[in-house]
């Protein structure tokens, strides 16, 4: 697609997953089994913070516009459960 990715350094997009190290399927893991087991284990909530194009989306869990988007949610389901 054109976009300067693949490393960190002035003017690359900054795209970061911060993991849960205190999610119980995460302790103790490293490298390839720490990924193994965020991605593919029992981890509850493997993710804690997630960067996107240099703007944090997720702090702590939490998504930045989880209100916005329960709000949304909420009114398609209604207009689908109708």
């Amino acid at each position: 697609l054109g976009q300067d990715i693949g490393r960190i350094g002035l003017g690359a997009c900054a795209d970061l997953v911060v993991l849960n190290s205190e999610d119980c399927a995460l302790v103790a893991r490293r490298g390839a089994a720490l990924l193994d087991s965020a991605i593919f284990g029992p981890a509850r909530q493997p993710v804690r913070d997630v960067m996107v194009g240099g703007v944090w989306q997720v702090r702590d869990g939490v998504h930045l516009a989880r209100g916005a988007i329960e709000a949304s949610f909420r009114r398609v389901m209604q207009r689908l459960l109708k």
